[in-house]
C-alpha cells in the first residue's frame, strides 16, 4: 500500500468575478450507519479513514475526467486524530508491514 498524496483543490480564481473565492476539494459523503464513529467527531478535525474500493466507471473527455466507485469496506484509525505529518508516516509504515 502506497503512502496518502495530497489532494491539491481546485482554484476558481479563474474567473473573472471580484468576489473572493475559496479552493474546491473534491468531496463525499456517506450515511452514518457505514461510519458510525463520525458522530462523536468535530468539524474541521482531520481523521484517518481507509476504503477498500470497486471501481465501476471511468469518464475521460476534452474538459472533464472522472472515476467511480463503491466503498466495500472501510476501516477508521482513530489513532491518526492527534498524529503529526511524521507520526501519521511512520503509522502508516506500520500498518502496511502488519504491526498494528
Amino acid at each position: 500500500m502506497s503512502t496518502f498524496r495530497k489532494i491539491e483543490p481546485e482554484n476558481p480564481k479563474k474567473f473573472d468575478a471580484e468576489v473572493p473565492r475559496k479552493d474546491i476539494y473534491p468531496r463525499f459523503s456517506i450515511d452514518l450507519k457505514h461510519l458510525p464513529e463520525a458522530k462523536k467527531w468535530e468539524i474541521k478535525k482531520k481523521y484517518g479513514v481507509s476504503f477498500e474500493l470497486e471501481m465501476t466507471g471511468i469518464e475521460i473527455g476534452e474538459r472533464y475526467s472522472n472515476v467511480s466507485f463503491e466503498i466495500k469496506a472501510i476501516r477508521v484509525d482513530s489513532k491518526v486524530k492527534d498524529m503529526s505529518k511524521k507520526e501519521f508516516g511512520d503509522y502508516q509504515t506500520k500498518v502496511r508491514s502488519g504491526q498494528v
